[in-house]
């Protein structure tokens, strides 16, 4: 009788490792699946479509959030992308560094300003990564009108400064903190080309995003909501098609 008890324990113990060996290679059988799918899908695109590099600059106009007005600021960005027929698919990276202009020598409060003559304004610095899709609409033979959307994650910088010492332990000092949101862009203009290669742009561009969360307390007490500017841009642009 003990020797049935083993022999049909061992018989479970194999059971279930053939089981968990035969779901393994289920999932090892789909990974490889999806990824031969996305190579075959990359490689179609590569091989139907066209490369671009495109290199922006402008203006970029905070809108009033809450009470608190902005500066204008300039505003650059970088994308490498992929055409075909009508539509194009880039990756974007972009840069904008934008100020209270409420706040000429301290720090802001829901729109009203305390701190001492030496605090500097408030600052947002605002890094992004966007993954964007255009729609071309070409109404001339060498002239497109284009509109387009955005999804991708902001690293934004905000600096202000503690002069109340509520956050930094009774010292006026200068705070710094990073966040990580996301954000939405939607876009439209018109594009000319002006070789086989090279083509001009104009156009305009408007990015949200997300409010911002706070990690302490203390953080809450200062400013007990903090929401983003939409920021809407005017932007000339420069592209070379591969």
């Amino acid at each position: 009788m003990p020797n049935a008890g083993v022999r049909g324990a061992s018989r479970r113990y194999f059971s279930m490792m053939l089981v968990s060996e035969f779901n393994k290679l289920q999932r090892m059988k789909k990974l490889i699946t999806g990824c031969l799918g996305i190579w075959l899908g990359l490689s179609w695109v590569n091989g139907v479509a066209v490369q671009y590099i495109e290199l922006k600059s402008g203006m970029c106009i905070p809108q009033e959030k809450d009470g608190v007005h902005y500066k204008n600021a300039p505003c650059f960005s970088a994308e490498w992308g992929m055409a075909w027929e009508s539509w194009r698919l880039g990756l974007q990276c972009g840069y904008v560094k934008y100020e209270n202009k409420d706040a000429p020598t301290g720090n802001v409060h829901h729109g009203t300003v305390f701190g001492l003559d030496s605090c500097k304004n408030k600052k947002f610095t605002a890094f992004s990564l966007m993954a964007n899709l255009y729609y071309d609409w070409h109404f001339r033979e060498e002239t497109a009108f284009y509109v387009g959307c955005g999804l991708g994650v902001t690293r934004l910088n905000y600096r202000f400064c503690d002069s109340e010492g509520i956050l930094l332990g009774g010292e006026n000092r200068i705070y710094n903190q990073d966040k990580y949101l996301l954000a939405l862009q939607l876009m439209c203009g018109v594009s000319h080309a002006l070789s086989e290669h090279w083509s001009i742009s104009l156009g305009y561009r408007c990015m949200k995003m997300e409010k911002i969360k706070y990690n302490t307390v203390a953080e809450a007490e200062v400013w007990p909501s903090l929401k983003t500017p939409l920021l809407h841009s005017l932007e000339v642009g420069l592209r070379y098609s591969f």
